[in-house]
């Protein structure tokens, strides 16, 4: 989704915006980073090599567990960030 344009400051009209009949009108600056924002709603996946002891890949495997989640889902836990999606 694009973000729109900025409005000049001067340019604003209290008295003919959106909410100017329930009341008093308040002119708001908002800072965004834009960057990080997109960083964090970004689902494209990534490729890392991960090491692990071979008995460990043996007991995974055969347990039918899928190492990658188990990573991104400990990742997550110990950052205490959420899935986006």
């Amino acid at each position: 989704m694009e973000i729109p344009l900025h409005s000049e400051i001067g340019s604003l009209d209290i008295n003919s915006g959106t909410f100017s009949e329930e009341g008093t009108t308040v002119i708001s600056l908002v800072d965004i980073d834009s960057g990080e924002y997109r960083r964090k709603i970004d689902t494209k996946t990534v490729r890392k090599n991960v090491t692990i002891p071979s008995w460990l890949n043996y007991e995974a495997e055969h347990a039918g567990i899928n190492v990658s989640r188990v990573l991104q889902e400990a990742l997550m836990n110990v950052l205490n960030v959420h899935r986006n999606f």
